[in-house]
């Protein structure tokens, strides 16, 4: 032994002295067909059948991959000796010659994958290896299609004593021959290229105990017996058997017997079952062996795995670092066991295709898990297990009635124990439905939680136990209702992304009291409006993301961000850049903030000119500036030259000033006489609503609404050059010969009250209107005004009130065009002087005052 570590010494001076020479002389010599780099020379892809002889001579490095390179003689490379990494990767070798490698004494690294080479004594002869004293890696995967029938040449690779790394095809049943022994210093071997070994056997690995670090992956195993890990070393780095789809975790967990009492760094066992099939249930009695395995990292990504034994999680005490993700994990008592895994810091359960339980509802409390044994079928009699499975039973059972006690969870919320270290967990992708309702948990540390790419859609809170957290990623979890109440409890929280919900709605009522906040991402809400109690509170928020919204104003403040950087505003429907924004940002004062305004449907017009020359001013603050487009004469132009199109607007919009002024004007007068002609048009309608809402807030009009006794039978109306009729003829005949009630103005109407509201009381308590049509009352103002009232009754009243009496023979011409409409749609009494017609006259209007 002090032989051959004194061999290794001289190698090593000799290799350090021929280094130096060689750098010194490697810029002398041509490297055609090659490219130089110090003592690197490139020969890759250059369609080479040998090695050139014409290359400098103190190359460290010589890369020959991808040629047609089909044989290597003795002398290939005595005018190479001191490499330090040769690659003839890729090359059509079948055969090694004995002597190729004897001048190369300081090789370091040996990479001759992807050729012809078989695992054979004809491709490998002994002693190949013979001088290679200082290998470290070595790359031999991917040499032959079909390895059947061979063995390791193991006395070939017994002279590489300094090997670290082995990369080599596997061999069906394979074995690691006893010449293997003499690697003392290879720690990692990984299996790759052409592997189909079919069983690993307990005798697979026994000649190599230094083994530290082993990748079995995608190498066809169907089984490995129960010892095969035995002779490995007791700290394993990592074990990799992911991608071996006919094995099954179940197997794979039977097959840790070898690995008892050891140390395993991380165990890789992704995707040990085909995607089609039945679930997974990860029993206790099949993971026994882990109880025994100091295991730090596990990985058991898609696996299919549904449901796992409730005391399963007592298996790994020691357990870090946990990824299970694109499993089919079910809700099922487990999940009350997490404070089992006292290490955990770390864990990834993302992906999950079938978790589908409310955790907060109360059909999810023990009602729904009584059916399910909690009795601990991970017994255990060793005094030093962390904690047993009979403790696990009476975690399940304790956090059941708690939840058995509480008559209303959504009120009383549920215990969950977290692991006790768990500073990151991420749930995504799981295809979780709940709503976050009042819940805590207990024994928190987390500091990261990811629930996004869920349906969790609405949330309640509060949330209580996660005053660690510090990352909450909530997004793509269509969520339309948010309560304030939700973050009571999270106040170190220092990242909050919510992009991809429906927040449009809540964010009217949502303040975000959360004073230690620096990243907040509102992406793709539907917001299409903000309040100034939005934000107002975040004082340490650095990045704010509101991009891909429905925002065409700005209402929130920003002016206590003091710490503010960036202000993503992308991709909204701005057609100009907020003034109040605007305002804020200069009141900020914050020379490192930097605002995304791309994708907006900016125009540049008189209308937005305020805004573009705050944008011209502060262009420095906007990302991409030159990204930046306007609607400008109805084309769209870049605003990377913006200061030409503030000048051009300036000139354009200072012309159209007194335009503008005019077209006010006229707007405004245009304005004020459709609101007089409206007025003229219902004035009689305004007068009479505006009357009988007086007289009905004095108490003068009955209610409208039930049938009533009116005071009159009728009002007259007539001109005071009529009077003497009215008085002397109608009065007699109609109030003393007839009994009926009179409403005489000149005799009824209160003294000190308005003429118009007189009037308006007189249609409104008489039965009918009587209007006494003559030449003297077409001439007179009141006259035509108590026609109108009566006229505007039977259209409120919805009753016939008018009644004309033509007292003369007035041509149709000269009657105002509304008491013609009248007489034309309603019947009326024509008076006559003859005798006989004088009977007629006053049968007929006692009869229509009746009607």
């Amino acid at each position: 032994m002090a032989g051959v570590q004194k061999l290794m010494l001289v190698t090593f001076l000799l290799c350090s002295g021929a280094a130096i020479i060689g750098g010194q002389l490697g810029d002398l010599d041509s490297c055609e067909p090659c490219t130089c780099s110090a003592t690197y020379v490139n020969c890759t892809s250059r369609n080479l059948t040998t090695v050139p002889k014409t290359l400098p001579r103190g190359i460290q490095t010589l890369d020959l991959a991808h040629n047609s390179i089909r044989e290597l003689i003795g002398t290939s490379f005595d005018a190479y000796g001191d490499l330090r990494a040769l690659n003839i990767s890729y090359n059509k070798l079948s055969f090694l010659d004995r002597d190729v490698f004897q001048n190369l004494v300081c090789l370091q690294i040996l990479d001759i994958q992807h050729n012809d080479l078989s695992l054979s004594y004809r491709s490998y002869p002994v002693g190949l290896f013979r001088n290679q004293k200082m290998l470290k890696q070595l790359f031999l995967q991917s040499n032959t299609n079909c390895n059947r029938g061979y063995n390791y040449p193991d006395i070939v690779f017994g002279d590489l004593t300094n090997l670290t790394e082995l990369h080599i095809d596997s061999l069906e049943n394979f074995t690691f021959g006893i010449g293997f022994k003499n690697l003392s210093q290879l720690t990692s071997l990984i299996l790759e290229g052409t592997c189909d070994i079919g069983t690993v056997r307990n005798d697979s690995f026994t000649n190599l105990p230094s083994v530290q670090n082993l990748s079995l992956v995608n190498c066809g195993i169907i089984y490995i017996q129960q010892s095969s890990f035995s002779p490995l070393n007791n700290d394993i780095g990592y074990l990799d058997v992911s991608d071996n789809v006919d094995l099954g975790l179940i197997h794979l967990a039977q097959a840790m017997h070898g690995l008892r009492n050891k140390t395993v760094r991380i165990l890789k066992a992704n995707r040990l079952h085909r995607h089609r099939g039945t679930g997974i249930a990860a029993e206790c009695k099949d993971f026994a062996s882990f109880k025994y395995i100091r295991l730090e990292e596990l990985h058991t990504d898609d696996n299919r795995i549904e449901v796992l034994d409730m005391g399963i999680s007592g298996l790994f005490p020691h357990l870090k670092r946990l990824s299970s993700r694109n499993n089919l994990f079910l809700f099922g008592p487990y999940v009350l066991t997490g404070q089992a895994l006292t290490e955990l810091e770390w864990a990834d359960v993302s992906g999950q295709g079938a978790s589908t339980a409310d955790l907060f509802r109360r059909d999810a409390n023990s009602r729904h898990l009584k059916d399910l044994s909690i009795e601990p079928t991970c017994s255990t009699t060793d005094e030093t297990e962390h904690i047993s499975g009979t403790s696990l039973g009476n975690v399940a059972r304790t956090a059941m009635k708690r939840w058995d006690s509480s008559p209303n969870l959504n009120q009383s919320g549920c215990l969950f124990h977290l692991p006790p270290r768990l500073t990151s967990a991420n749930f995504s992708r799981s295809k979780l439905r709940f709503h976050i309702r009042n819940v805590q948990f207990c024994n928190s540390n987390l500091t990261k939680l990811d629930l996004s790419h869920n349906l969790v859609t609405k949330w309640e809170g509060p949330i209580r136990g996660f005053e660690s957290l510090e990352y909450l990623d909530l997004s793509h979890n269509f969520c339309d209702y948010v309560n304030n109440s939700l973050f009571e409890s999270v106040s170190k929280l220092k990242t909050l992304k919510l992009g991809t919900n429906f927040l449009g709605y809540p964010m009217k009522d949502l303040q975000f009291n959360l004073s230690t906040l620096e990243h907040l991402d509102l992406t793709d809400n539907k917001i299409q409006d903000l309040t100034m109690s939005n934000f107002m509170l975040l004082t340490s928020l650095k990045y704010l993301d509101l991009s891909y919204n429905d925002l065409v104003s700005w209402n929130a403040t920003i002016e206590n961000m003091h710490n503010l950087t960036t202000l993503n505003i992308s991709h909204n429907i701005f057609v100009d850049f907020p003034i109040s924004l605007a305002s804020q940002i200069d009141q900020l004062n914050n020379k490192h903030l930097r605002v995304n305004f791309q994708g907006n449907s900016l125009q540049c017009n008189c209308l937005t000119l305020k805004s573009l020359q705050w944008i011209n001013k502060n262009s420095d603050r906007f990302v991409n500036m030159q990204g930046l487009e306007c609607i400008f004469n109805d084309k769209n132009i870049n605003l990377t030259h913006i200061s030409n199109i503030v000048i051009q607007l300036e000139k354009s919009c200072a012309s159209y000033v007194g335009l503008m002024i005019g077209i006010l004007t006229i707007v405004v007068l245009v304005m004020a006489l459709s609101m007089a002609g409206v007025l003229f048009r219902y004035r009689w309608k305004l007068r009479y609503l505006y009357y009988v809402m007086r007289n009905r807030h004095r108490g003068y009009l009955p209610a409208q609404d039930v049938e009533h006794e009116f005071e009159f039978d009728a009002f007259i109306s007539y001109a005071d050059e009529d009077r003497g009729f009215v008085v002397r003829e109608m009065r007699q005949v109609l109030e003393d010969q007839n009994c009926m009630r009179l409403c005489i103005h000149h005799r009824d109407f209160l003294p000190g009250e308005a003429i118009a509201a007189n009037i308006l009381k007189a249609v409104s308590t008489s039965r009918k209107t009587v209007v006494i049509l003559t030449r003297n009352f077409l001439k007179s103002h009141w006259c035509r005004y108590e026609l109108e009232m009566a006229k505007m009754e039977s259209i409120y009243a919805g009753r016939s009130t008018l009644l004309i009496v033509l007292m003369e023979d007035i041509p149709m011409k000269d009657l105002p065009v509304d008491i013609v409409k009248v007489m034309r749609e309603d019947s009326y009494v024509e008076f006559t002087e003859d005798t006989e017609g004088r009977d007629v006259f006053w049968h007929s209007l006692k009869r229509g005052l009746r009607a």
